[in-house]
């Protein structure tokens, strides 16, 4: 069913594409420059002596702000387009060492912090909703971790330990060059193992993308991999020796490499643009339900993807073979739904899967794009086995309707003609012994006539429905319980059910007879309640759970005379926690 959460975002997708277009204006291009003059000018002092060091300083602050600036204009990507504006206001502090007497304390303290830890944790959230378990513990320890190395050397350092200016100002209350030294020795060890474990995390997220998106990320995955190690070196040495390298040598090696980063970011955006092209190659020659749902599932590496078709006018989903279908809660956050929208706006199906898709907003934005092309035929085809299912339905209520009729027919059969025939039976025997031989051999024909009437009889009489259904449902299913020795809840809403009240009956009866054999449950909950043309019939045991529907078994077989009825048998029974068995009939004529 569609319920109110999903009412309102039909055409969300669509927006959301548009939302992709960006104009590179004039204030685009104002604010990416007016950001490098900006680094030029407070870098002003080191521009006669260190151009090429000024020069990088200003390239990478001016690629930054414009990838950060087009993220933004992102609305998906605004957190991650303000990591890598941070990033470029971090490399400007970083580089405030060219002012000795007092840039040099607030570029060692802060600059590597803030552009590390903002730099990387934008490139492991570009893309995504939101940052994974591995990135938000990488990014904690990269800001702890910097800043937690660097007080501690200030303290106990001289300005020119370091490599900066004797003159900077540099209050260090307890200077001491071998403490300065170990702690330099510590935040080495510290900067290569944070460098290696972004380096991994990047990786891994490339290793585990779908196939799609793995082309996207590999330039810039690879490229950040890269950057975080020779960073983490580079720095590493930096710190264990201030006068090995060239001023400012370790800032320009990583600036070129942030250069490469960004570049490579431009990249997998470039990419990310023709990825609706990638998928639309992708798409099977021969196209049904079916077939759709197994290409999502390829596609985008959830096995538990599916499509499902929106029916027109009615607030209920089937799936690719006309079943009446429930859109999965997804407040819990263990599933994800993204509308697919037709020519016209209105929803035409919805894309369902695991909650790894959440983090791919942009190729699942890309590939509900490619499956608005093809899913709205398709939804006629589902439509149309939906309704072909729904006229079986009807046929097999007519069959239902003709057998209570033949039911009621016996039981006329029993209560009246039968017994009417018994009786004078009795009676005639009775008189037997009275008549003369002459009359009772006309008698005793007269007798085997009556046994044989009684006998054709009790033949039309068999198969009638349970005796026990002569009260009603209600007392039927009470009486079962108690017979079961279950402790029932129920909640009947109908007594009468017309001819679905026997396959209702014999469901239950089926599933309550499984409750006292397997499940191990001393209650169970019993709903029969019809709703909006559909009979709803729910059995929820408190046992063992782990129940599953196995080909040859008892579920299974239940299972298949739902669905000769158009409709559908779902069974949730997580181990542990009791077993839910919940059938969906659709109403017929009484």
């Amino acid at each position: 069913m569609i319920d109110d959460r999903h009412q309102g975002v039909a055409s969300e997708p669509v927006r959301s594409l548009r939302g992709h277009r960006l104009a590179f204006g004039y204030r685009w291009a104002m604010g990416v420059v007016g950001a490098g003059a900006l680094t030029v000018l407070i870098q002003l002092p080191a521009v006669r002596d260190e151009p090429f060091f000024v020069g990088v300083n200003a390239t990478v602050v001016m690629s930054l702000v414009a990838l950060g600036h087009y993220l933004v204009a992102q609305h998906e990507e605004r957190f991650t387009g303000l990591c890598f504006v941070a990033a470029a206001a971090g490399w400007i502090v970083l580089s405030l060492d060219v002012h000795p007497t007092w840039g040099s304390l607030p570029s060692w303290l802060f600059g590597s912090a803030i552009v590390y830890t903002s730099l990387g944790c934008g490139v492991l959230r570009w893309g995504r909703s939101r940052l994974d378990a591995d990135g938000r513990r990488w990014v904690a320890v990269a800001l702890i971790g910097t800043t937690g190395a660097t007080i501690p050397i200030a303290l106990v350092s001289r300005p020119e330990w370091l490599g900066f200016s004797p003159a900077a100002f540099w209050p260090a209350p307890w200077p001491d060059p071998t403490a300065s030294t170990a702690l330099a020795v510590v935040a080495s060890a510290g900067f290569v193992v944070v460098g290696a474990w972004f380096a991994r995390v990047a990786l891994r997220r490339l290793r585990s993308a779908t196939p799609a998106q793995r082309r996207i990320l590999r330039p810039l995955s690879l490229a950040a991999a890269g950057w975080g190690g020779a960073a983490a070196v580079v720095n590493a040495v930096g710190a264990m020796s201030p006068g090995l390298l060239p001023l400012h040598a370790n800032s320009t090696v990583v600036g070129l490499l942030s250069i490469g980063v960004t570049a490579a970011l431009a990249t997998a955006i470039n990419r990310g643009r023709i990825l609706a092209a990638t998928f639309v190659d992708a798409l099977p020659t021969e196209r049904t339900p079916e077939s759709l749902t197994a290409y999502a599932r390829s596609a985008l590496s959830d096995p538990t993807a599916e499509l499902l078709f929106v029916v027109p006018g009615r607030p209920i989903v089937i799936d690719g073979a006309g079943r009446l279908r429930e859109l999965p809660d997804t407040t819990r956050g263990d599933r994800f739904v993204q509308w697919i929208t037709g020519t016209g706006g209105e929803p035409v199906a919805a894309l369902v899967g695991g909650p790894a898709l959440r983090d791919d907003p942009a190729a699942v934005r890309s590939f509900a794009a490619v499956l608005s092309i093809v899913a709205e035929n398709q939804q006629l085809h589902a439509v149309l086995r939906m309704r072909l299912a729904q006229l079986n339905a009807a046929r097999a209520g007519e069959r239902l309707a003709l057998d209570r009729a033949r039911a009621q027919f016996r039981r006329d059969l029993h209560d009246g003609v039968q017994q009417t025939i018994a009786a004078a039976r009795m009676d005639l025997d009775g008189l037997l012994d009275d008549l003369p031989d002459r009359g009772g051999d006309a008698a005793e024909e007269l007798a085997g006539k009556l046994r044989l009437a009684l006998d054709q009889i009790r033949g039309l009489e068999r198969g009638t429905a349970p005796p026990e259904l002569s009260s009603g449902l209600d007392a039927a299913v009470a009486r079962m319980a108690t017979e079961l020795r279950l402790d029932a809840t129920r909640r009947i809403t109908a007594e009468d059910l017309g001819v679905l009240t026997l396959p209702a009956y014999y469901l239950l009866r089926e599933a309550l007879t499984n409750v006292h054999k397997h499940a191990g449950a001393s209650h169970v909950e019993i709903v029969v309640e019809p709703s909006d043309g559909v009979l709803e019939v729910v059995v929820r045991d408190g046992g063992s759970g782990g129940a599953a529907v196995r080909a040859g078994r008892g579920l299974a077989g239940l299972r298949d005379r739902v669905a000769e009825l158009g409709g559908t048998l779902t069974v949730e029974s997580p181990t542990g926690t009791g077993t839910t068995l919940r059938a969906l009939l659709p109403s017929v004529p009484a």
